[in-house]
């Protein structure tokens, strides 16, 4: 995952040279997003899915999303739920699905799916 640059809101950290920010779920979810739209196979449709597994894992056990996290524990920072997070979450894997669908079975199990 790309860490943002000089990111001030809501820091938690002041050591910005090992800590430039705050992770943000919906930035890790365009980062996602453009693995897809640049995916042609299911090689380099991984770091799509990786990233959507990232973010998921990160979310509470209600399935809540943050606004960010806590670059040293993972807590949640900020707005939670955020519906931002929710709707781009959402988006990505519906782009994610619509993509395998055109190149073929899923690069993690193997499936078809369509």
């Amino acid at each position: 995952m790309r860490k943002p640059s000089n990111d001030y809101y809501q820091q938690i950290s002041k050591e910005t040279d090992r800590v430039p920010g705050n992770p943000w779920i919906v930035c890790s979810l365009w980062l996602a997003q453009y693995y897809i739209a640049r995916s042609q196979d299911k090689e380099t449709l991984r770091d799509a899915i990786k990233m959507l597994d990232w973010v998921a894992s990160r979310a509470l056990k209600s399935g809540v999303l943050a606004e960010q996290l806590d670059p040293y524990t993972g807590d949640l920072v900020s707005a939670s739920p955020l519906s931002w997070s929710h709707a781009t979450y959402i988006m990505a894997v519906m782009e994610c699905v619509n993509k395998i669908k055109g190149i073929g079975p899923c690069p993690t199990c193997g499936k078809a799916l369509g």
